[in-house]
């Protein structure tokens, strides 16, 4: 199972966070995932985490449509499909000072 979670490639704004909340319906709407879960301020971009969990097949199909969405990290999409999983962090480290903070509950 897996619980799905993306790393967006968009800056900061308003604009990115829209643009990412009508792709997360979109596929909501879809049935690839779930309709719930927040979106977090990572520093220079946005992270997603979904509250729904999801069976091999569906979470490939959720990165699938992300890498077709535009609007995600395609290396961090690589790196998941390569390691079998997904992982994002939720605190600061040295590199990335900034801790995440929730700006979208959907």
């Amino acid at each position: 199972y897996h619980i799905p979670m993306i790393d967006f490639s968009l800056r900061p704004s308003w604009e990115s966070i829209s643009r990412i909340e009508h792709f997360l319906r979109t596929v909501g709407e879809e049935g690839i995932v779930g309709k719930k879960g927040v979106i977090l301020r990572s520093g220079r971009s946005y992270h997603f985490y979904s509250a729904q969990i999801l069976v091999q097949e569906g979470w490939l199909k959720f990165l699938g449509q992300c890498l077709l969405s535009g609007l995600v990290d395609e290396r961090y999409v690589g790196h998941r499909l390569i390691e079998n999983c997904g992982e994002l962090r939720l605190s600061a480290c040295p590199l990335r000072p900034e801790t995440p903070k929730v700006v979208s509950i959907l």
